[in-house]
């Protein structure tokens, strides 16, 4: 009878003992859980995951350890992981309980940001058309969802409609509005982006989306000028062994016409030490060229501009007489955009020359790659012949605006060509190499004006280089 009792209150001692055990490691499991969604939401994902991955060891029955942990891979790009986790979410929970539906909201989410689109948005669907008890929160997420994807297809008309409906249902909600006023902006609508943001504004004037999108929307103007003036000093020299100079000054003028339609015209004047002429007299002295550059760009439709523009000189020595170009730009994607250009040159020579005339003919396509709206990279190459020979050239360009007022944009250029400011007579084919960088930083001091600062080197290998800086102002109204 002794043995058995001591053996009885061993037994006890034994699930205490485990008992105590699981609870600590329980307790253990929900602090590290609570932690670990702190660190998610505070932006601390990665260890917000660790967090949760240790928190998830010691309770592996945790539909909710689970759930946070499946968001955290989301939100860490391991999709593969965060899928595996919200499906184990969903198989070990009951379509009664809410975390049954968040788990397959998960599974949407995920599958909408590896760009299956129209997959996703049969999740998306099924869970509202089968998740009788759905709340209000979650439901207006739902269709966020199921509207962001029309945005990211591009089909901005249908985002339009979603939002929209959700407005009547729910109206005054700062998260649809705020989408709203994304897409019109997009859409090149700016009154209605405008209109939207300032409702926003008018509920929560310290809300973030809306008062960056305000800074965009006050630089965009209907009328835009622009004076500068930019210096080049070369180091090959003219005849009479100056330094070649140039000087150009340009006067610019945009009118937004209309929603779709953008009018722009530019007037260059520029004077340079050395041209190409037949009178040996006048290759060294001072000559000037007056050039009218005037064009437009027309949006076809959302994802659509075609550009055209023409140049004339009169009684050109430097610049080519006469050329006319067509481009075209195609979203292809919301981070990616292809453009092409073509291009006629025709420059004629003087009648003292015994070269002929010459009629050059460019083809520029390219691609330009989106971080953001105000990050992207321009990829551009450009192959021009007369027939005859070709000449190679290719343009990398880095815009990386820091916010709506401070703007830089770096340029690398490397062509087998000619240079238009050294050579009035293009035809005289010079086949160098020719590298060139360059850097411009714009900067607004109110939304109606600013100036634009421009510095560079091109150098011609085994023949000169040259430097150039330059000021602009502009104003907007």
């Amino acid at each position: 009878m002794g043995n058995n009792m001591k053996n009885a209150i061993k037994f006890m001692l034994v699930i205490i003992f485990c008992f105590n055990v699981n609870s600590a490691f329980s307790t253990n499991a929900v602090e590290l859980m609570n932690e670990g969604r702190m660190n998610l939401y505070k932006g601390n994902i990665e260890e917000g995951v660790r967090l949760l991955e240790q928190a998830n060891s010691l309770d592996k029955n945790s539909v909710y350890i689970k759930l946070l942990l499946a968001k955290g891979y989301s939100w860490n790009n391991e999709w593969d992981k965060a899928i595996t986790l919200y499906k184990e979410v969903v198989s070990t929970s009951k379509p009664e309980d809410q975390v049954y539906w968040e788990g397959k909201f998960g599974i949407a989410q995920v599958t909408s940001w590896e760009k299956k689109y129209d997959e996703a948005l049969v999740l998306y669907r099924e869970i509202l058309g089968s998740y009788k008890k759905i709340s209000k929160n979650f439901s207006i997420d739902i269709n966020l969802a199921i509207g962001d994807i029309y945005s990211w297809k591009m089909e901005n008309d249908k985002a339009l409609e979603q939002f929209n409906r959700m407005l009547s249902l729910y109206p005054g909600n700062i998260l649809i509005m705020n989408r709203i006023a994304k897409i019109y902006l997009w859409k090149g609508d700016y009154e209605e982006s405008r209109d939207y943001t300032n409702k926003v504004l008018s509920i929560d004037i310290n809300d973030h989306d809306s008062s960056e999108r305000k800074r965009i929307l006050d630089q965009i103007k209907t009328f835009t000028a622009t004076l500068g003036y930019d210096f080049t000093y070369y180091t090959s020299e003219n005849t009479k062994g100056e330094k070649i100079n140039v000087h150009n000054t340009m006067l610019g003028f945009n009118w937004q016409y209309s929603i779709p339609f953008k009018i722009f015209t530019y007037v260059t004047n520029v004077t340079q030490n050395s041209i190409e002429s037949a009178d040996p007299e006048k290759v060294s002295d001072w000559n000037y060229d007056i050039n009218v550059r005037g064009g437009g760009i027309y949006r076809i439709n959302p994802l659509t501009f075609v550009s055209l523009a023409a140049d004339y000189t009169y009684d050109a020595k430097i610049f080519p007489d006469f050329s006319s170009e067509i481009s075209l730009s195609r979203k292809l994607t919301p981070n990616i955009d292809l453009v092409g250009l073509y291009k006629f040159t025709y420059d004629k020579l003087d009648t003292a020359q015994t070269v002929k005339s010459k009629k050059y003919n460019l083809v520029s396509p390219g691609l330009i790659f989106y971080y953001n709206p105000m990050i992207y990279n321009r990829l551009q190459f450009y192959v021009e012949s007369d027939f005859k020979d070709f000449f190679y050239s290719v343009l990398i360009h880095q815009h990386l605006a820091l916010n709506p007022e401070n703007i830089f944009q770096f340029y690398v250029f490397l062509s087998q060509g000619r240079s238009y400011l050294t050579f009035s007579d293009t035809s005289v084919l010079q086949k160098v190499t020719t590298y060139s960088l360059s850097l411009t930083y714009t900067h607004y001091f109110t939304p109606d004006w600013g100036v634009e600062c421009a510095t560079g080197l091109t150098t011609r290998v085994d023949s000169y280089n040259n430097y150039h800086a330059g000021l602009s102002v502009i104003y907007k109204w």
